[in-house]
């Protein structure tokens, strides 16, 4: 029986037609300009993100997008919405429904898959996981698929198989030979199958066992995935990189000969752009653009991953020698190309190439270390955090993908009361596969999750759910399926629009943040008075024994910060219970309890 989940019929052409239709009509030029702002940050999922476009074309009609964030897949999405709203606001009447040519696109059978082209090296590894984990193949079976694709792909195997097979049976037959023939036949049944099976799985894991080997020593090579992203020898088609690279000229109202969209661009319309990557070197998260100052580039390597016009428009405008051009390069994060952002964002493990920079440090030996970043899911595959401000000026719009829903929940969930929590992540766990995969979800997952569950966070998320078979790894979904997870993007849009269309909620959303606000500005200032009790004699004083960050902060201007901060702790302590007027500490507070912490900005 098919893993494929089955679906009702999706949509009517008319219904499709109608869509288009309101995509080919969202405001451009001075109406979106005119538009409410609003932030939006979209989670990573690889094939989820078909949900995307249709998502974004429904949020335009009513919001212009300030602020767009994302990771992974998502960072694909938030690069070509950032695109569309700078085509439209640029006057393009077409910039959204443009849109409809990257659906189309995602529903043509064979389509996704055919982006990924894996590297000569990986190309049978490549074809026997995706053969095994395709939603057409029944979970139960995916083991023996992936056994029998990799021996068919391994000939050599399956013929020393066959040989084995061969002598086992005639040593069977040989050593039964002066019994009664029914005996003989029946003996030589029971040794002969049980052998007959250890061989053919054994032929089968040792196949496996040569492919693996085979692919490993390639990703050595390819940075680690066995996708680049660039065309490859064997494939048909645009590879992802050349096909993300034409839709967000597209979208952005230019060609693929016109000079690629830059961050700077977007900037200057009042666009903000972000998406996470990961340096795995230093273990740690890098926002793209502004994390990558000072990382440098390798042209070279670089055209191996992206198109020429792409890797030109890094270089500095002041090289002109070719032995100069030759030479490693500051990434450019003013004038990054979007491409750019979007692939180091985009890097899943294994599947995708890793993108290499590097650090210069003369303290070092080479002077120069070479950083591998991957995927932005690593370190947070939902970056909600994104453009959130201590009390926000705007809805920043959140939309989580979420795998293993069942059949009975909502395809789109969104709070209806925000003072509820939101339905927990939770995962069966039956096997040693799915305690692994739980394991895995927990160590990427955790900071995003408690961060969508705080009050102020969760009424702003969108949930879109996934069945069994639909989104995630799987490449080759049937283009009902798509179609499916396509509508969802739409419906997601339409439940945002729905439950933030009233002043009312945007209020309610507001005083959440207030009351969550005040009540930890309350905490820490009061917790703060005492230990800064002991500190403003010395701050007075001006702190004669302290030599470093002396710049601009004089004796003088020590007297100045110690009077000025007993002033602030002095506000902070006339709040609470009576006699004082105004307390944030009663039991009436939004949960669960957030905490003001100083982190590194990510």
């Amino acid at each position: 029986m098919s893993a494929e989940p089955q679906h009702a019929p999706i949509e009517s052409d008319g219904e499709r037609d109608a869509a288009r239709g309101e995509a080919a009509h969202v405001p451009h030029g001075d109406a979106a300009r005119a538009l409410p702002p609003c932030d939006l940050v979209m989670k990573g999922g690889i094939t989820s993100g078909v949900v995307y476009p249709g998502l974004v074309q429904r949020l335009a009609a009513n919001y212009r997008f300030a602020s767009i964030g994302g990771t992974s897949v998502g960072a694909i999405a938030a690069g070509v919405c950032a695109a569309a709203e700078y085509g439209r606001q640029g006057g393009d009447p077409n910039a959204m429904a443009r849109l409809d040519a990257i659906m189309d696109d995602l529903a043509r059978p064979g389509f996704v898959l055919g982006l990924f082209q894996p590297t000569p090296g990986t190309r049978r590894l490549f074809e026997t996981l995706t053969s095994a984990m395709s939603p057409r193949v029944a979970r139960a079976r995916a083991g023996s698929r992936l056994l029998v694709t990799a021996a068919q792909l391994r000939w050599e195997v399956v013929l020393g198989a066959v040989v084995v097979l061969a002598g086992l049976a005639t040593l069977t037959v040989a050593s039964f030979g002066g019994l009664p023939a029914g005996v003989a036949a029946a003996l030589a049944v029971l040794i002969a199958l049980p052998l007959a099976g250890i061989v053919i799985v054994g032929a089968g894991l040792l196949a496996l066992g040569l492919l693996v080997a085979g692919g490993v020593r390639s990703l050595d090579r390819s940075g680690f995935g066995m996708c680049p992203g660039m065309p490859q020898p064997g494939g048909a088609g645009d590879a992802l990189v050349e096909w993300l690279h034409e839709q967000i000229q597209t979208c952005a109202g230019r060609t693929t000969t016109h000079g690629p969209l830059t961050f700077r661009d977007l900037a200057d319309a009042g666009i903000e752009l972000r998406m996470m990557t990961t340096d795995l070197s230093f273990a740690r998260p890098v926002t793209v653009p502004g994390g990558l100052g000072g990382y440098l580039f390798d042209p070279a390597e670089m055209s191996g991953h992206f198109p020429g016009r792409v890797v030109d428009a890094m270089m500095p405008a002041t090289v002109n020698d070719p032995r100069e051009a030759a030479r490693i390069q500051y990434i450019p994060t003013d004038d990054l190309p979007v491409l750019v952002g979007v692939r180091m964002s985009l890097s899943f493990p294994l599947l995708i190439s890793a993108i290499p920079l590097y650090l210069s440090n003369p303290d070092t030996t080479p002077p120069v270390m070479r950083h591998l970043f991957s995927d932005g899911g690593i370190s947070s595959n939902f970056p909600v955090h994104f453009f959130d401000a201590w009390f926000p000026s705007r809805p920043t719009f959140g939309v989580e993908l979420v795998e293993n829903a069942t059949a009975e929940d909502d395809d789109v969930f969104m709070l209806d009361d925000p003072s509820l929590p939101l339905p927990p992540r939770r995962r069966e766990i039956g096997s040693v596969l799915t305690f692994l995969a739980a394991i895995f979800d927990t160590l990427q997952n955790w900071r995003d999750t408690l961060q969508t569950e705080l009050p102020g966070f969760r009424d702003r998320i969108c949930q879109i759910r996934f069945e069994k078979g639909q989104g995630g790894l799987h490449l080759d979904m049937s283009p009902d399926v798509v179609a499916d997870l396509m509508k969802r993007g739409r419906d997601a849009g339409d439940r945002i629009l729905e439950e933030f269309d009233a002043q009312a909620r945007w209020d309610q959303h507001r005083f959440v943040r207030y009351l969550t606000l005040m009540a930890e500005l309350q905490d820490n200032l009061r917790s703060s008075a005492d230990s800064f009790g002991t500190f403003a004699p010395d701050l007075a004083a001006g702190l004669p024994g302290v030599t470093i960050y002396r710049e601009g902060h004089d004796a003088a201007w020590c007297a100045r910060a110690a009077a000025a901060t007993e002033a602030l702790l002095a506000v902070g302590a006339a709040w609470g219970p009576p006699p004082h007027e105004v307390d944030f500490d009663t039991d009436d507070v939004p949960v669960p309890e957030p905490a003001m912490r100083i982190v590194p900005r990510a």
